[in-house]
């Protein structure tokens, strides 16, 4: 429901589609936290993940509306409904792998990995998650503790 059909379907954003259909896969997987949970936080990292522009276009035009800049990784933070786990979902919109360090609400985060996409690479160092995300990715992390 956020994505309008243009954006959807069009060729030229081919490259964006298959990291919303991925996103859509992480939201079926995490439906514990995503959908019957809540969202308690935005990702918190230990290091700013460094910045990338962005061109938005009008849908019907194509002309350029707005160009910002924003972290390649951007993530949040939710608990299931009962509380007892906690997840982290984390995309990476780049097209290169980035490194990040992740300050953790709690420790013992597994990775659950997303049928079709490339492997996580993933270790916990105390309170720091460090993940390598590929690009055009997205991490699910979960834990059973509080």
């Amino acid at each position: 429901g956020w994505l309008d059909r243009w954006n959807a379907t069009a060729p030229e954003f081919a490259e964006q589609q298959k990291l919303w259909g991925c996103l859509a896969r992480v939201r079926r997987m995490a439906e514990e936290f995503m959908i019957y949970g809540t969202l308690e936080d935005e990702l918190r990292f230990a290091e700013a993940p460094p910045e990338g522009d962005v061109v938005l276009t009008h849908t019907w035009t194509g002309k350029v509306r707005t160009r910002f800049s924003m972290p390649k990784v951007l993530g949040t933070v939710w608990k299931n409904q009962g509380g007892t786990a906690t997840a982290i979902v984390a995309a990476n919109w780049s097209d290169t792998a980035q490194t990040v360090r992740i300050r953790l609400p709690v420790r013992g985060f597994a990775v659950r990995h997303v049928k079709g996409e490339p492997y996580l690479e993933y270790r916990e160092e105390g309170d720091i998650g460090i993940a390598v995300l590929p690009p055009a990715s997205v991490a699910f992390l979960a834990s059973s503790c509080r």
